[in-house]
């Protein structure tokens, strides 16, 4: 218990014995004792505040509770230290009383508005800023201002719909259907379902084939119908532009689509450049960089940029280099949006950026936000043992070894021995007539 004064003569002489007596009881703890003490005295503090706000309800609480130096530290610290941290105190409290005068300056200056619509949060706790009439507070609005909100709603809106904002009848509206495109996608590797054609027109060809089964050409309708607003805003802006090189899309079904590591969800597109001169190409060509017809390349780039339908765009360091020119230049972009869109000078970053053998051709990445909320919501309907990938089976012949049949299927020989869980002992002794595991295809979705 706390030591109370026993024969206090005035009401001044109890306090400043108390206080003493408390001092004392608090600087002599040893080990456990601080915290059985400090909890004693929060105790009676509350039992304080309690007891007086019984007393007198309506008036205000005010009390006042002071002991110097009443918590003593158990180990004294050498005067070098407590100088240092002084002199850091007094540095940090000097920077941060110059930052606050920086901010408010240049508050004033960019906003003379009153507390109440620079600090909308503090202001609302005034009742009379709050509107009844309509039971919105003050920063109700700052949320839509935020730049992330501002992107979401912007692929919300662009979520599988062409430039008249009319959304293609694929296109999942919050329920499966018979024709409703899915796409499953894993890192590079995924699944279609459903997937439109790119078919070839006046403004771009496409690689088409007269078998549907080995179509090169299909695609999220995401993607398809954004590549055909970015062709259509070319020919407007730029008359009497030539034939655009569409390259390889995915297949029907998706799935693992050689040579290409990625092109397997229907997000994936190569297209090929704008160029200079009168030549129309008639596929993917190489070009450099006085050849690249930068002014139609960047308005076929900035229909996707501006809206953030893309997550990247591969595209060869050295044809950067004009685009980063005439961006600066010309268009004069803002460093921030500069960084934001294109890697060059810098290599890091950017939705632009270097990847070898891209020379030819740019590679774009989607976004297509419906189509794999689509596969989601597929899997949770049917689970995902619909999805797992069925193995492809080739029988071993007499003479064959590892290499052999990698060479065969164009795959490595150590993928291979990982797929059939193969070390270097089994791996020489191959038996003809066994069954070795070449590949994985894509299974037919119900």
């Amino acid at each position: 218990m706390i030591p109370v004064s026993k024969n206090p003569t005035t009401s001044n002489n109890r306090s400043l014995k108390t206080s003493t007596r408390l001092h004392k009881w608090i600087t002599s703890m040893n080990g456990r004792s601080f915290g059985r003490r400090l909890l004693v005295l929060t105790g009676v503090m509350l039992c304080f505040i309690i007891s007086s706000s019984l007393t007198s309800p309506s008036a205000p609480l005010s009390f006042s509770f002071e002991l110097k130096e009443a918590v003593a530290a158990p180990k004294k610290r050498s005067k070098k230290r407590s100088s240092r941290r002084r002199k850091r105190r007094k540095s940090s409290a000097k920077s941060k009383a110059s930052h606050a005068k920086k901010i408010s300056a240049s508050s004033d200056k960019k906003s003379k508005q009153p507390l109440a619509q620079s600090l909308p949060i503090f202001s609302a706790l005034d009742s009379s800023i709050f509107d009844h009439k309509t039971n919105l507070l003050p920063w109700s609005g700052l949320l839509e201002g935020h730049p992330r909100y501002i992107q979401a709603a912007r692929l919300e809106s662009a979520k599988g719909r062409d430039e008249y904002g009319e959304a293609h009848p694929c296109t999942f509206q919050g329920e499966l259907k018979e024709d409703t495109c899915i796409a499953f996608n894993w890192g590079s590797s995924g699944f279609l379902k459903n997937p439109i054609a790119l078919p070839s027109t006046e403004l771009y060809k496409t690689r088409e084939s007269k078998n549907p089964k080995r179509g090169r050409n299909y695609g999220v309708p995401e993607m398809v119908l954004a590549i055909k607003a970015a062709v259509e805003a070319v020919h407007d802006t730029h008359p009497e532009t030539k034939r655009l090189v569409i390259g390889d899309l995915s297949r029907p079904h998706g799935g693992f689509f050689p040579p290409h590591l990625s092109h397997q969800s229907g997000r994936d597109a190569d297209i090929g450049y704008y160029i200079k001169g009168r030549r129309e190409p008639e596929y993917l060509m190489k070009i450099r960089a006085h050849q690249l017809d930068v002014e139609r390349t960047w308005t076929f780039l900035h229909s996707f940029l501006k809206d953030d339908k893309v997550q990247y765009v591969f595209m060869d360091y050295r044809l950067q280099k004009p685009l980063y020119k005439y961006l600066r230049n010309v268009i004069k972009l803002s460093p921030r949006l500069l960084s934001k869109y294109i890697s060059y000078p810098r290599r890091k970053g950017g939705i632009i950026r270097h990847l070898r053998g891209h020379a030819d051709h740019m590679h774009v990445r989607f976004y297509a936000p419906q189509s794999l909320d689509a596969g989601k919501a597929y899997l949770r309907k049917h689970g995902t043992k619909v999805v797992k990938p069925m193995p492809v089976y080739y029988r071993i012949r007499r003479g064959d070894n590892l290499i052999k049949i990698a060479k065969r299927f164009r795959i490595k020989w150590t993928k291979l021995m990982k797929w059939n869980r193969l070390n270097r002992k089994k791996a020489r002794r191959l038996r003809a007539g066994k069954r070795l595991v070449v590949g994985y295809r894509t299974p037919p979705l119900p």
